[in-house]
């Protein structure tokens, strides 16, 4: 069975982006942030916030994490 932060890893490494919710239903990370800082000195994390609805059908934003590829 793979840790969460290397099943986050290999979604960076394909190129993939993540931001929480997507992260818990596609992943089973829940606290992404914390993985995101456990795997920060491992690979060059970039950030920036995602603009979506939350179940009200409010606007918010969430962070949205990626790795570019080189």
């Amino acid at each position: 069975m793979k840790s969460q932060n290397e099943r986050l890893l290999i979604w960076f490494k394909h190129g993939y982006r993540v931001n929480p919710r997507l992260a818990e239903s596609t992943l089973g990370i829940a606290r992404l942030a914390s993985r995101i800082n456990e795997i920060k000195d491992r690979v060059e994390i970039q950030k920036g916030w995602l603009e979506v609805k939350n179940k009200f059908g409010e606007k918010c934003r969430v962070r949205e994490y990626w790795v570019n590829k080189k």
